[in-house]
């Protein structure tokens, strides 16, 4: 249903006004879910979401503007590299459910945006260490989005480093299809020397205790 500029209206003015994050959310979230209806409240929505996402401490109301940022105003730069720099912390949170989200959100903007992310991958690629599965996962795909010609032999060390350490052997053999899937993807189109291929293939069935490696 589409909204009256009335009521949009007063959504904006709460928008603009209350400090009360759980309100805000609520409204932000009713933005969300109109930008698709209404895709002139998009622009409208830039300045005030990036106001919060700029001022607030409250992780969960910073979470929930990013969101909507990224849904309704992706190629609004300034916005978005704002929220780059906001994620990159919450990376570095200490609960593990907002170091989920932010993974989740940096993996939105990587699909329109991978060089603002770029700057971050040492980050992402520490998070295949955690302790908690969904995390290690979550940071894996969004390392694997983020190859290209230029830096997949370094992404490639990363990952084949991180078979050798980890003592979880599904996510050892998860690492391993990755790092085939990456290096074959698009018929080899990221691939400029198979001799170093080739001796990675080679490093990979030395490796111990992984079904796919031996």
């Amino acid at each position: 249903a589409v909204v009256s500029t009335q009521s949009t209206g007063v959504l904006f003015k709460m928008l603009n006004s209350s400090s009360n994050n759980w309100m805000l959310i609520k409204v932000i979230k009713l933005f969300g879910s109109l930008m698709p209806e209404e895709p002139r409240l998009c622009k409208k929505l830039a300045e005030p979401l990036t106001q919060i996402i700029h001022n607030t401490n409250a992780m969960s109301l910073l979470y929930e503007s990013i969101n909507t940022l990224i849904t309704g105003v992706p190629d609004h730069i300034p916005s978005i590299q704002l929220a780059v720099q906001k994620l990159n912390i919450m990376l570095d949170d200490s609960d593990q459910n907002l170091k989920y989200l932010g993974l989740l959100a940096l993996a939105r903007i990587l699909k329109h945006h991978p060089k603002y992310v770029a700057p971050i991958k040492e980050k992402i690629i520490k998070c295949l260490d955690d302790k908690d599965e969904s995390i290690r996962r979550r940071a894996l795909d969004l390392v694997v989005g983020m190859v290209s010609r230029k830096n997949l032999p370094e992404i490639v060390k990363k990952l084949v480093e991180h078979v050798d350490l980890s003592e979880n052997t599904s996510f050892k053999e998860e690492l391993l299809r990755k790092i085939v899937d990456i290096c074959s993807q698009g018929n080899y189109q990221y691939i400029s020397n198979f001799e170093w291929y080739l001796t990675v293939l080679v490093e990979l069935t030395k490796l111990e205790n992984t079904k796919e490696g031996r």
